[in-house]
Protein backbone atom coordinates (compact mmCIF):
# COMPACT_ATOMS: atom_id res chain seq x y z
CA UNK A 1 0.00 0.00 0.00
CA UNK A 2 2.83 2.62 1.01
CA UNK A 3 4.35 1.55 -2.07
CA UNK A 4 1.25 2.93 -4.31
CA UNK A 5 1.08 6.40 -2.26
CA UNK A 6 4.70 7.17 -2.88
CA UNK A 7 4.17 6.12 -6.68
CA UNK A 8 0.82 8.34 -6.47
CA UNK A 9 2.99 11.21 -4.82
CA UNK A 10 5.88 11.09 -7.75
CA UNK A 11 3.25 11.44 -9.90
CA UNK A 12 1.51 14.05 -8.98
CA UNK A 13 4.96 15.96 -8.12
CA UNK A 14 5.73 15.06 -11.84
CA UNK A 15 2.76 16.43 -13.21
CA UNK A 16 3.60 19.68 -11.42
CA UNK A 17 7.45 19.88 -12.41
CA UNK A 18 8.31 23.56 -14.05
CA UNK A 19 4.89 24.52 -13.28
CA UNK A 20 4.64 28.27 -10.96
CA UNK A 21 3.36 27.05 -7.40
CA UNK A 22 0.35 28.79 -6.97
CA UNK A 23 -3.21 27.98 -4.37
CA UNK A 24 -4.59 25.19 -7.10
CA UNK A 25 -0.68 23.53 -7.42
CA UNK A 26 -0.16 23.62 -3.51
CA UNK A 27 -3.93 21.96 -2.68
CA UNK A 28 -2.90 18.84 -4.89
CA UNK A 29 0.51 18.75 -3.08
CA UNK A 30 0.02 19.85 0.34
CA UNK A 31 -2.71 18.88 2.99
CA UNK A 32 -2.06 21.22 5.73
CA UNK A 33 0.58 23.16 7.53
CA UNK A 34 0.65 23.36 11.23
CA UNK A 35 3.43 26.59 12.79
CA UNK A 36 4.28 26.20 16.49
CA UNK A 37 4.91 29.12 18.87
CA UNK A 38 7.73 30.98 18.87
CA UNK A 39 10.90 29.95 21.44
CA UNK A 40 14.37 31.07 22.00
CA UNK A 41 17.04 28.46 21.98
CA UNK A 42 20.61 30.05 22.35
CA UNK A 43 19.39 33.51 21.47
CA UNK A 44 18.03 32.84 18.48
CA UNK A 45 14.14 32.47 17.48
CA UNK A 46 13.03 28.69 16.73
CA UNK A 47 9.80 27.95 15.44
CA UNK A 48 8.54 24.18 14.63
CA UNK A 49 6.70 23.87 10.97
CA UNK A 50 5.04 20.82 9.90
CA UNK A 51 4.09 20.55 6.18
CA UNK A 52 1.52 17.50 5.46
CA UNK A 53 1.19 16.44 2.29
CA UNK A 54 -0.94 14.51 0.08
CA UNK A 55 -0.47 10.84 0.08
CA UNK A 56 3.11 10.97 2.46
CA UNK A 57 2.37 12.44 5.56
CA UNK A 58 4.45 15.37 7.50
CA UNK A 59 7.52 16.36 7.24
CA UNK A 60 8.42 18.58 10.10
CA UNK A 61 11.34 21.49 10.12
CA UNK A 62 12.21 23.92 12.71
CA UNK A 63 13.09 27.38 11.29
CA UNK A 64 15.18 29.48 12.71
Amino acid sequence: MFFFVRRFFRLALRRFAGTRLDLIVLSELIEKITVGEARIENGEKIIDVTIYYQFVGAVEQSVA
